[in-house]
C-alpha cells in the first residue's frame, strides 16, 4: 500500500511582494497571484528530488538534494498561507515528516523507532497549527514492515508533540491514508480499504466531519465505490468538491495490473461524480525499484488555489514518462503542459497558495 508520491515547497522573499503588485493589476494577474508555484518530484539524476516552477512551467528550480541528506523527498503539502511546506523525507533510511521554512531551513517533525516505522504524506489543517500524516507507528518496531496497515494521526507543528490518532485500522485493512483536511476546517478526506465487502488494497474515498478538537466526529461517509483511489486527493478551495484519481479496471489483486488512471471530481453534498480526464492506458505502468508502487495514467491531482484548474501527473510524454499538466476544473479542457521531458519522470503535484 505504499505510494511514494512526491512534491514540495519553495518560497522566496520576493513572493509576497510580487503577489501584492499583481493583485493591484488586471484580473489575469490577480488569478496568477493567487496561484503560486507548482511543485513536483522529478528524477533527473537517478533519484527523485523536489523541483518547482511557475504554473506555465517557466523558471524551474531544484528544491531538495542528496547533499541535504535526502535519499528522496516526497508528498509535499503547502501551509495555508503558502509560506512553508511539509513533506515526506527519507534520510538515513527512515521516512519522516519534515517542514521547510520560508528561509529554507529544515525541521524534522516526526521520528522513527525503526526504519520500517514510517510517518509520511503530511497535510496541514486549515489553521496551520497541526499536520495530519499517515503512519504504522502503532505496530511494535520489531514487528513492523512496509506492508503494515496505516492509520492517520495529527501532530502539533510548533512542538512536534501531542500526536493524536484519527483512524483505527482493523486487521490488515488500512484505517486511513492520504488524509486531507478541507480548507474550511470542517472535514477530513482520506482513502481506505475498510470493510469486509472491500477487496484488500482497493481503496475508496471517504470523508468525515471534524469536531472542534480536530478529531473525527461521527462515522466516515463513503463517497466512491470501487474507485481504486490509492494515490491522492485534493479539495477545491471552497471545500465543496474533491478531485481524486481513479484506477479504472484495477481490482487491487495484482500489482502489475494497476488499471488506467484518470482524474475525477466528486461533489461533497450530493456525491455526484464527474470525470476530468479519460482512462489513460497508453503506456505500461511505471515503477521505480520499489520506492513507488506501479503508477499509470493520470494521477495525483492538486486543485489550484483560485479554484479554476486542476494540475496532475500524466503519463503522456513521448516515451510514456509522466509530465505535470493542468486542465480546467469545470470541464477538463484547456490542457496545459507544465513540465516535459523525453525520459524524465515528473510525479506528484502541489500548488502553492499566494495570499495578498
Amino acid at each position: 500500500m505504499q505510494f511514494w508520491v512526491l512534491t514540495l515547497l519553495f518560497v522566496v522573499a520576493a513572493t509576497s511582494t510580487t503577489a501584492r503588485q499583481q493583485l493591484r493589476g488586471s484580473n489575469k494577474h490577480q488569478i496568477r497571484a493567487r496561484n503560486g508555484l507548482i511543485a513536483y518530484a522529478a528524477n533527473t539524476s537517478g533519484t527523485f528530488q523536489i523541483w518547482a516552477s511557475n504554473p506555465d512551467g517557466s523558471n524551474p528550480r531544484q528544491l531538495t538534494t542528496a547533499e541535504q541528506g535526502f535519499q528522496l523527498a516526497a508528498h509535499p503539502a503547502w501551509s495555508p498561507d503558502g509560506s512553508r511546506l511539509a513533506f515526506t523525507g527519507m534520510a538515513a533510511g527512515s521516512l519522516n515528516v519534515w517542514i521547510r521554512n520560508a528561509d529554507g531551513s529544515l525541521l524534522q517533525l516526526t521520528t522513527s523507532a525503526a526504519p520500517t516505522w514510517i510517518s509520511m504524506v503530511p497535510a496541514w489543517t486549515a489553521d496551520g497549527q497541526r499536520i495530519i500524516f499517515e503512519s504504522n507507528r502503532e505496530v511494535p518496531p520489531a514487528d513492523s514492515t512496509s506492508d503494515d496497515p496505516y492509520d492517520l494521526y495529527s501532530v502539533d507543528v510548533a512542538t512536534g508533540n501531542d500526536i493524536k490518532r484519527l483512524t483505527i485500522s482493523v486487521g490488515n485493512r488500512t484505517g486511513g491514508m492520504g488524509g486531507k483536511p478541507s480548507p474550511c476546517g470542517k472535514f477530513l478526506a482520506f482513502a481506505s480499504d475498510r470493510g469486509a465487502s472491500m477487496p484488500q488494497g482497493l481503496f475508496d474515498l471517504y470523508v468525515v466531519r471534524l469536531g472542534l478538537d480536530g478529531l473525527p466526529a461521527g462515522q466516515p461517509r463513503r463517497l466512491t465505490r470501487g474507485a481504486a483511489d490509492q494515490f491522492s486527493r485534493s479539495w477545491s478551495p471552497d471545500s465543496k468538491y474533491l478531485a481524486f484519481n481513479s484506477q479504472v479496471g484495477w481490482t487491487g489483486t495484482a500489482a502489475d495490473k494497476v488499471g488506467a488512471g484518470r482524474i475525477m471530481t466528486v461533489k461533497l453534498s450530493s456525491g455526484k461524480l464527474q470525470p476530468l480526464t479519460q482512462p489513460n492506458d497508453r503506456f505500461p505502468a511505471f515503477a521505480s525499484g520499489g520506492i513507488f508502487p506501479a503508477l499509470r495514467g493520470d494521477v495525483t491531482p492538486a486543485w489550484s488555489p483560485d479554484g479554476s484548474r486542476v494540475a496532475f501527473a500524466s503519463q503522456s510524454g513521448p516515451s510514456g514518462a509522466f509530465e505535470v499538466v493542468s486542465v480546467r476544473a469545470s470541464d477538463g479542457r484547456d490542457r496545459r503542459v507544465v513540465t516535459s521531458g523525453s525520459t524524465e519522470q515528473h510525479v506528484t503535484v502541489a500548488w502553492q497558495p499566494v495570499l495578498a
